[in-house]
């Protein structure tokens, strides 16, 4: 494996990957070996720390990975790189460090609409789709070009009442304390740059003519309170997508998988396993 590993955290191998021209991937690995590989795409402005209650829930059968991406978390910060199709680049970059010819890939938020363009760009690497707080697309939704428009005004080091007030509104139930403090901490390590180009990728992206060419099995899953994508927008993913299913979350809010991650640790062990 191509990579520098660090120390053992709670069942967890910290390292970096080293994709070229300036860009080292922070990840987190769990499992098997020669288990199914899984790759865990977070959300705008996360961390891998985003999927850290789903990863201490999932089974250690699989062989799951949950990536800082670029310019986020501890991963490099590079000059550009951070629209939808530079992600999706660097999520096959790291399958081949990895010598991973073929991986499943979940994907949450701004992460689900880069898995989407995985799929699209690179359908031979993909093996199963899991999309969670999706849509069909980025561009004309109010509340990401709501918060564009403030993150353009916002100078470093970010306020962190614009965080917290950010990131509380995407959840319905409240998380444990410890928990909240960590999300904040590691959105306060993306610095504004890295805030606008990805959140302007994610207003202008738009997949609406591509979705029936996503020939994977596809989960999605939505919180029944998210306030950023609509209901409407699962419909879409549902009709468009070929082989998607949906599972709706009737008590959870935007970030499910910070809410409820035993359930989804379980949804996603029967979906991966069919």
């Amino acid at each position: 494996m191509s990579a520098e590993t660090t120390i053992q955290q709670i069942g967890l191998k910290h390292g970096f990957s080293d994709l070229g021209k300036g860009v080292k991937i922070h990840y987190v690995e769990k499992g098997a070996p020669d288990g199914a590989p899984v790759v865990f795409v977070h959300g705008f402005p996360d961390s891998w720390n985003s999927f850290r209650p789903v990863l201490n829930e999932i089974s250690p059968a699989f062989h799951s990975f949950a990536l800082d991406l670029r310019g986020f978390g501890d991963s490099s910060r590079p000059e550009g790189g951070y629209a939808q199709d530079g992600f999706a680049r660097d999520i096959i970059a790291f399958l081949d460090k990895h010598n991973i010819q073929k991986a499943s890939l979940v994907g949450h938020s701004m992460g689900s609409f880069i898995v989407q363009r995985v799929a699209l760009l690179y359908p031979e690497r993909v093996e199963k789709v899991v999309l969670i707080g999706s849509a069909s697309k980025g561009k004309g939704n109010l509340v990401l070009g709501e918060a564009l428009e403030i993150v353009n005004t916002l100078h470093d080091p970010i306020d962190k009442s614009f965080i917290v007030e950010f990131q509380s509104g995407t959840v319905k139930k409240n998380v444990s304390k410890e928990f909240f403090d960590t999300i904040i901490s590691e959105s306060f390590k993306a610095p504004v740059r890295v805030w606008e180009e990805a959140l302007t990728g994610l207003t202008e992206s738009d997949n609406r003519d591509q979705l029936s060419k996503i020939k994977q099995k596809t989960l999605l899953v939505w919180g029944a309170f998210d306030t950023i994508f609509p209901r409407e927008e699962q419909d879409i993913l549902l009709k468009e997508i070929p082989q998607a299913t949906l599972t709706i979350y009737q008590k959870a809010g935007h970030s499910l998988n910070w809410e409820q991650p035993e359930a989804l640790a379980r949804n996603l062990e029967q979906f991966l396993n069919s």
